[in-house]
């Protein structure tokens, strides 16, 4: 890798107009480029090289406002005489909901590897957290977030249209803070490959594409595990994506969570492996039937 490495993470410059969806007219991507110069600390001037990194795709249909829009069935799904109530997660939870994701992640084999070289993640709890809150304030700024049991479980979702072009130039920011080791892992041998199967399996950029959310992270804390509160968190967004034809892709980085995805729905369309042969389960839902 030169010593002063140019990365280009190509990303939407907008969402799409809604007039251009509804009138069946051609789609343009207006797509931009953001620049991110990582400087190692080598005391030589071997070069700049450039890398181009897929990022995430805006989807072509663009949606209303999320947060009054959960399902009454889904919020009020019973499990004896005292169901669980899903809220919405507000912007002032962003600190404690990153908290349990990077407790639940702590032993992702996804960031177990992008950490490797710099000691892993106990050695750089800091860094772990960086990319996990970025995924957290993105979803809850700009998606779906759900949690039930006073974050017992939690769920954070992209619908369709969400502007997450905005949080990837936030994380760009973040990013001059991650060595190049990490951050080549990260963007390079995750990323990379994951968005391209997702344009692949969707359709992204094709006139056969896919309206779809995107489930970002789901994660139970460890002391509620075993009371069936997952279930409630997704509910609202596979609820809302059957109700307008819509599928759900998702990344799974533990083997032992395919199956539980699996109850909800989802398939393993593609598995990408890491460097270490660690996979990682690329998995698709199709819309289920409208249970009246």
């Amino acid at each position: 890798m030169a010593a002063n490495t140019k990365f280009q993470v190509i990303v939407p410059s907008k969402p799409f107009a809604p007039s251009i969806i509804d009138k069946g007219g051609p789609i343009n991507n207006n797509k931009r480029k953001l620049p991110l110069f990582i400087n190692n600390s080598s005391k030589h001037n071997a070069g700049c090289g450039t890398t181009n990194i897929v990022a995430p795709y805006l989807s072509t249909t663009a949606t209303k406002d999320i947060t009054s829009a959960i399902p009454t069935s889904a919020a009020a799904s019973s499990t004896g005489s005292h169901p669980p109530v899903v809220k919405v997660i507000t912007a002032d939870l962003v600190d404690r909901t990153t908290d349990i994701v990077c407790a639940a992640f702590k032993d992702d084999p996804l960031f177990t590897y992008v950490l490797q070289p710099i000691g892993g993640v106990d050695a750089r709890p800091d860094l772990h957290r960086l990319f996990q809150g970025i995924y957290v304030s993105a979803s809850i700024k700009h998606g779906m977030a759900y949690q039930v049991d006073d974050l017992g479980s939690i769920a954070l979702f992209f619908p369709p249209g969400a502007d997450v072009a905005e949080s990837w130039a936030d994380l760009l920011k973040m990013l001059s803070s991650v060595p190049l080791a990490a951050l080549t892992r990260y963007l390079i041998d995750f990323v990379t490959p994951s968005e391209l199967a997702k344009r692949t399996h969707l359709g992204i950029g094709t006139k056969a594409e896919r309206r779809y959310y995107n489930l970002s992270i789901a994660a139970t804390r460890p002391d509620k595990q075993g009371k069936g509160l997952l279930k409630h968190v997704l509910k609202p967004a596979l609820a809302r994506a059957d109700a307008e034809d819509a599928v759900v892709w998702l990344e799974s980085t533990k083997e032992r969570n395919v199956p539980i995805y699996e109850r909800f729905g989802f398939k393993v369309v593609e598995t990408i492996t890491l460097k270490d042969e660690s996979p990682i389960f690329l998995m698709l839902r199709e819309p289920q039937p409208l249970v009246h």
